[in-house]
């Protein structure tokens, strides 16, 4: 309990920090590195293996939330990660996905600059949406070459499962 409760100070104070104003190129670099909040069980299958829903948006979206990893740092992408993990529903915080905007761009897919702004529990300046071109609306089935570039996505990003989901920072292999 203390060690949680550590960590939610903790992970607070890095919050607060990152709040002030911070200038970020508008367009996303093809050189950027892209961060993925990945969580278990419903973005991996039990090998730990990426499953596609990991990069396919919500319906009426064609938006897949992801960090500019070249702005910010792997404490920050896994300490908001864990804030928006919802155990409750079966969304456990479990690692990071990472790719290269120039391998997206290569699939036809893009990404775009969204800083959130607002709620101030939520402030990321970090943020991007990755986004396929394509809106699914609710009881319509994706199209075959949108169901591909999901696909070529989750395959073509790099997993990094954290070996320590629970601690604050992030321990693991370096994210290339």
């Amino acid at each position: 309990m203390v060690k949680r409760l550590k960590n939610f100070l903790n992970l607070s104070a890095l919050f607060k920090k990152k709040e002030k104003a911070i200038d970020l190129p508008e367009k996303v670099d093809d050189v950027e590195k892209i961060s993925r909040s990945i969580f278990s069980p419903i973005n991996v299958n039990k090998s730990n293996q990426l499953k596609t829903n990991a990069f396919r948006s919500r319906k009426d979206e064609d938006e897949v939330s992801v960090n500019r990893l070249d702005y910010t740092t792997p404490n920050f992408c896994k300490a908001f990660s864990k804030k928006i993990e919802q155990p409750d529903n079966k969304r456990n915080y479990f690692g990071l996905a990472i790719l290269n905007t120039e391998e997206i761009r290569n699939i036809d897919a893009d990404v775009i600059s969204s800083p959130v702004k607002e709620p101030d529990e939520l402030i990321n300046p970090f943020h991007a949406d990755l986004t396929v071109g394509y809106i699914v609306k609710k009881g319509e089935e994706i199209p075959a070459e949108i169901s591909y570039k999901v696909k070529k996505i989750t395959q073509t990003a790099r997993f990094y499962k954290d070996p320590n989901p629970t601690d604050l920072n992030w321990t693991g292999n370096e994210l290339i």
